[in-house]
């Protein structure tokens, strides 16, 4: 794990002597940077929809399963709460198999147990960070995959004018401008580019059938309102 790589924690513990005890190990390391703290589970909602950062959530496994599982799944909706690491807090008895795999299932990430040692805390901060690269990625290639449809519209559109003798001078600076808006977002965007359009290009179908069956009035006016939408969005101003 990178030396700049710090993490805001949220423990969810009801007990206030773990919570406590949970609070300060955490504090004692490089890794976490603030530790807020929770009785309720209410109260944790609230916390992940303020203004507070936060990377981690340590909930206490004694809640409940019921309980637990209700709380991830608005947990995740929230503000703060979509990109964070969610860390299942057992006392000793409570290690099975079972709810290790149960937990897998609802949306926990990891599991720590006590006492809480620095090094098992280490490895939650390395999940932590897992999980805040993985929804990065996410976020860049939804970013991406929006410019993917961009361009694609843009090529259809090119593919119409052309088909019709009309001038594709205001399409082809729209589609420069698009795939220019790939290059400036740098190489790590080009590449989760070309990655989607392929599957894109390969799957797209063309934007008016060539069929000329029973439904050639259809057809017809499907093109005239194609029409008219591409020569209301690229008409030259």
């Amino acid at each position: 794990m990178a030396q700049h790589d710090r993490f805001d924690a949220l423990v969810v513990v009801d007990d206030s002597g773990r919570r406590g005890q949970l609070k300060q190990a955490a504090l004692a390391l490089t890794c976490f940077r603030k530790v807020y703290s929770a009785s309720l589970l209410s109260d944790a909602l609230s916390k992940l929809n303020g203004a507070d950062s936060i990377d981690v959530i340590f909930l206490s496994f004694s809640f409940g399963w019921d309980e637990i599982t209700e709380f991830i799944e608005i947990a995740k909706k929230s503000h703060r709460g979509t990109d964070a690491a969610y860390i299942l807090v057992l006392k000793p008895g409570d290690e099975s198999n079972e709810n290790v795999a149960r937990s897998a299932f609802i949306g926990i990430h990891g599991c720590l147990y006590e006492p809480y040692a620095a090094d098992s805390l280490r490895v939650v901060a390395k999940v932590a960070e897992r999980i805040k690269a993985e929804a990065a990625e996410k976020r860049e290639r939804a970013a991406v995959q929006v410019l993917v449809e961009e361009i694609m519209h843009h090529v259809d559109a090119l593919a119409y004018f052309k088909k019709h003798n009309k001038n594709t001078a205001p399409v082809l600076r729209k589609l420069k401008n698009a795939c220019a808006s790939v290059k400036k977002l740098g190489e790590r965007a080009c590449d989760i580019y070309h990655e989607l359009a392929v599957d894109v290009f390969q799957t797209a179908k063309p934007i008016i059938s060539e069929y000329t069956g029973p439904s050639q009035r259809i057809k017809k006016l499907t093109e005239e309102r194609l029409a008219e939408k591409f020569e209301k969005e690229y008409a030259e101003r």
